[in-house]
C-alpha cells in the first residue's frame, strides 16, 4: 500500500478506533457492496465505476472497520484515497503499472517455457514457437496481434523463419486440394471444373497469423492465405494453454472443502467437466444466476460459499475473485480444495493480525472483454425466459460492449450448462466480429427499411469509430486512397527493388493499437487492413442484403424451456412420423404437448465499399419474439399445409432410396407396404 494510503487508514483509524462489526457476503461486487458497507462502517465510501464489478468474499468477525476497509484494498490491489469527505476506492498507476508489469513477466515466462505439441498441430505449432514470445506476452486479454509475410497497416512482419513454414503449410494444403479436385476431374470433366482448377493455383497473395488472447492463460492462432480478393483460401485455427502461474497458497494449507459440502456439488456445475444441458431443462441453481446475474453472482453460488465451508472457525479473510480466474479457481476448488488456489493466478497470504487475504497475483484492470453486469443481466433474463435474442436485444448489449469483445467463460459456459446449446448458438451472436456489425446496425437502425437497398457512406453517424478487419492484400490505386484519407499525405517510399510503394502518412496518435502499441505514431501503409477506421471516408456506399425467414419458437407446455426451428427442420421431423426411413432427434418434440409460435429471423448484411476498392462486411442476425402460440393442429392451415407437403417429399424421397438400397420393387415392406411403389404411399396426417 501506498504512503498516501497508509496516510489515510492512519487517519480512518484517529477517527474511528473502537469501531468493530460482523460482516458477510459470499460474493458481491464493490459497487452494490459499498452502500452496505457506509451503512455499517458510518463512513462515506465510494468507488470508482471503472473497478465497480470486482467481486469479493468477505467474512469478518468482531472486526475494526479500518482493518476490514484496509484488507479490501489489499486483496483487490486498489488504492484508499480521501474524497468529497468521504473516502475512495480507485485504481491508481502505480496500480496499473504493477499489474500489467506482474501480468507481462509472467505470461513471458509462460511462453519462454512453452513447448510445441509435436503430435497436435504441429506445424502451426512450429510457427507459432518461431514468433517473438515478446509480442506475444504483450497481448491484452480480449485482444489481437496480426502477422503477416509483408508489411502492412498495424501488423507485425513475419520472423524469416516462420513466413518459410507458413509458405510451407500453406503450398502443401494447396497441392493436397489440387490433387483431390484433379482426381475428380478425372471422373467428371469439364471446362467449368478445369477453370476452378487452375484458379487454385495461383500462389497466394497474402499470408496472415491472428493470434488472439481469450482468457488469462490460453490463446488461439488463426493462419490464412488470402487471395487477390482478400477472401480466405486456406484457414486453420489452433488452441493454445500456457501456465505463466508461480503462486502458492500456503496460508489455506489448513483450509480443506468437506466432502459433503454442498457447494462442491455446485462447483462441479461451474467448471467444465459438467456437460451441455439438454435444450429443454428444468430449473437449476445456475439457471438462477442466468435470471438475474447483477443479484445472483455466479462466485457467491459456488466459490464464496466453498471458501466459508474451508475456513476454520473464526477465521476473517477477504478473497477477490476477478473474472479471468473465475474457471481456474472453480476447477482448482472442486478438486484440490482451497490448497489448489496456489495454480489459479491466486496467491493467499497471512497478515500477523491474523487475517487471510485472497488476491490475484495475475491482473489485467485494463482488460475490456469484462461485461456491464447491467446491461448482461437484461440480456441474460431474456435469454432465460425466452431462448432467444432479437436483434435489437443484441444490438442494445453491443453499446455497453467496448471494442473487441469475446464472450467469456461466465456467460458462454454457464448458458451451455443450464439452458443448452441453443442458447450458447444465442449468446454467440453477440461476440467476436458480430459486434462490429452490431455498432453498424446501430447506426444504421433508423434508416433501414427492412429491405435490401444501397445507402450512401454518410448514412452512419461521422464518428462512427470501430476496429476494422480490411483483407485486401492489393495495392489499392493511390489517387482514390488518398481521396478516401480525406487528403493524407502520400510520399513514395523504396519497395524492396519492386518499385516504388506510395505510403499515405496517417494521424495516429492517441488511438489505442490493440497488442501493437510500438506502431502508435508511425507512417503506415496505406493498406486498409488491421486498421482503426478513424471516422468513415468522404466517398464510398453502404450495402444493406436483408433476408427474414420464417422460423417457430417451440415452447414447452409450462413455458419452463424453448428454442426455435426452422420450417425445413420441422418438416423433417414430421416426416419422420410419416416413414421410419427418415431419422430425427426430437429431444422430446411432440406436436401435441409443445406449442409452435410463428415468427422470423431478420438477417442483415452490411458490405461498406470505399472508394480505394476495399470493402468491410459483417453480417448480424437475430430472432423476433412469437405474439401467440399454439399447437401443430393450430396453426394457420396454410403453414401446416406447406409443412405437410415437404414432409410427404422428404418421406417419400427416404422411402425410394431405401427401396432401392434393398432392391426390392416394393421398397421396403414389399407392393402395398409402407413408402412402398404398390400404391401404399405414406400415411395420411395423424398427429401424435
Amino acid at each position: 500500500m501506498n504512503s498516501r494510503a497508509i496516510l489515510l487508514v492512519a487517519g480512518l483509524a484517529a477517527a474511528f478506533p473502537a469501531l468493530a462489526l460482523d460482516f458477510e457476503t459470499r460474493g458481491e461486487t464493490l459497487g452494490s457492496l459499498f452502500p452496505k458497507l457506509a451503512k455499517e462502517t458510518g463512513l462515506t465510501l465510494y468507488v470508482n465505476a471503472d473497478v465497480a464489478n470486482e467481486v469479493v468474499v468477505i467474512r469478518a468477525n468482531n472486526a475494526d472497520a479500518t482493518t476490514l476497509l484496509k484488507k479490501i484494498g489489499d486483496a483487490t490491489g486498489l488504492t484508499w484515497t480521501q474524497d468529497s469527505g468521504g473516502y475512495r476506492l480507485s485504481r491508481s498507476f502505480q496500480d496499473d503499472q504493477k499489474a500489467g508489469q506482474t501480468l507481462y513477466q509472467a505470461t513471458l515466462a509462460g511462453w519462454q517455457n512453452w513447448q510445441p505439441d509435436p503430435a497436435r498441430n504441429s506445424e502451426v505449432d512450429a510457427i507459432v514457437a518461431s514468433l517473438p514470445t515478446e509480442s506475444l506476452a504483450g497481448i491484452g486479454i480480449g485482444n489481437r496481434v496480426v502477422f503477416a509475410d509483408r508489411n502492412n497497416r498495424n501488423q507485425i512482419l513475419l520472423p524469416t523463419e516462420a513466413q518459410s513454414k507458413a509458405r510451407n503449410l500453406v503450398a502443401a494444403d494447396q497441392q493436397r486440394r489440387i490433387d483431390a479436385m484433379e482426381a475428380m476431374y478425372k471422373n467428371r470433366p469439364s471446362e467449368q471444373f478445369r477453370a476452378i482448377i487452375d484458379s487454385q493455383k495461383a500462389a497466394p497473395a497474402k499470408i496472415i497469423l491472428i493470434i488472439r488472447r481469450n482468457s488469462l492463460t490460453t490463446y488461439s492462432a488463426s493462419l490464412q492465405a488470402l487471395d487477390a480478393n482478400g477472401a480466405a483460401r486456406f484457414s486453420y485455427t489452433s488452441g493454445y494453454a500456457i501456465d505463466p502461474v508461480s503462486g502458492s497458497a500456503d496460508a489455506l494449507a489448513g483450509w480443506k472443502l468437506p466432502e459433503n459440502a454442498p457447494s462442491r456439488e455446485l462447483l462441479k456445475l461451474t467448471t467444465g467437466t459438467s456437460g451441455p444441458a439438454a435444450d429443454r431443462n428444468s430449473f437449476s441453481p445456475l439457471r438462477e444466476c442466468l435470471l438475474d446475474p447483477v443479484a445472483h453472482e455466479p462466485i457467491a453460488l459456488a466459490i464464496g460459499p466453498a471458501l466459508f465451508d474451508s475456513a476454520p472457525a473464526g477465521q476473517n479473510f477477504v478473497a477477490c475473485i476477478p473474472d479471468e480466474s473465475f474457471d481456474r479457481i472453480s476447477t482448482a476448488l472442486q478438486f484440490q480444495g482451497p490448497s489448489g488456489l496456489g495454480g489459479t493466478g491466486v496467491s493467499a497470504f497471512k497478515d500477523g493480525d491474523g487475517w487471510v487475504v485472497i488476491t490475484p497475483e495475475l491482473k489485467s484492470y485494463n482488460w475490456d472483454t469484462r461485461r456491464d453486469r447491467k446491461a448482461l443481466g437484461i440480456l441474460a433474463n431474456k435469454l432465460a425466459r425466452t431462448g432467444i435474442l432479437s436483434l435489437d436485444d443484441q444490438a442494445d448489449y453491443a453499446k455497453s460492449v467496448s471494442t473487441w469483445f469475446t464472450t467469456n467463460s461466465w456467460e458462454y459456459g454457464f448458458a451451455r450448462r443450464t439452458l443448452g446449446n441453443s442458447a450458447v448458438r444465442e449468446l454467440g451472436r453477440i461476440s467476436g466480429s458480430q459486434i462490429e456489425g452490431l455498432a453498424i446496425y446501430n447506426g444504421l437502425r433508423e434508416r433501414l427499411s427492412g429491405q435490401s437497398e444501397v445507402l450512401p457512406i454518410d448514412s452512419l453517424q461521422r464518428n462512427f469509430v470501430s476496429f476494422t478487419v480490411f483483407n485486401s492484400p492489393v495495392d489499392p490505386n493511390p489517387a482514390p486512397q488518398q481521396a478516401a484519407q480525406g487528403g493524407s499525405r502520400s510520399v513514395p517510399q523504396p519497395n524492396g527493388g519492386n518499385g516504388v510503394a506510395m505510403l499515405t502518412e496517417i494521424p495516429v496518435a492517441g488511438v489505442q493499437f490493440q497488442g501493437a502499441q510500438q506502431f502508435r505514431g508511425f507512417t503506415q501503409p496505406r493498406e486498409r487492413t488491421e486498421m482503426y477506421a478513424m471516422g468513415l471516408p468522404a466517398a464510398g456506399q453502404i450495402e444493406v442484403t436483408a433476408n427474414n425467414r420464417p422460423v417457430f419458437i417451440v415452447r414447452s407446455q409450462d413455458g419452463s424451456a424453448q428454442s426455435t426451428m426452422s420450417e425445413g427442420e420441422l418438416a423433417y421431423f414430421r416426416a419422420s412420423q410419416l416413414s421410419s426411413n427418415v431419422q430425427y432427434r426430437d429431444g422430446g418434440l411432440s406436436l401435441t404437448n409443445n406449442l409452435f409460435g410463428t415468427t422470423r429471423t431478420q438477417t442483415y448484411t452490411f458490405t461498406i465499399r470505399f472508394a480505394d476498392g476495399t470493402s468491410f462486411s459483417r453480417t448480424v442476425s437475430g430472432t423476433l419474439e412469437a405474439s401467440s402460440f399454439a399447437t401443430y393442429d393450430r396453426l394457420p392451415s396454410d403453414v401446416t399445409t406447406r409443412i405437410e407437403k415437404q414432409a410427404q417429399e422428404i418421406a417419400t424421397r427416404a422411402n425410394s432410396a431405401q427401396g432401392r438400397a434393398q432392391g426390392a420393387p416394393g421398397g421396403r415392406g414389399g407392393p402395398g407396404g409402407r413408402g412402398g411403389r404398390g400404391g401404399g404411399g405414406t400415411p395420411p396426417l395423424a398427429i401424435p
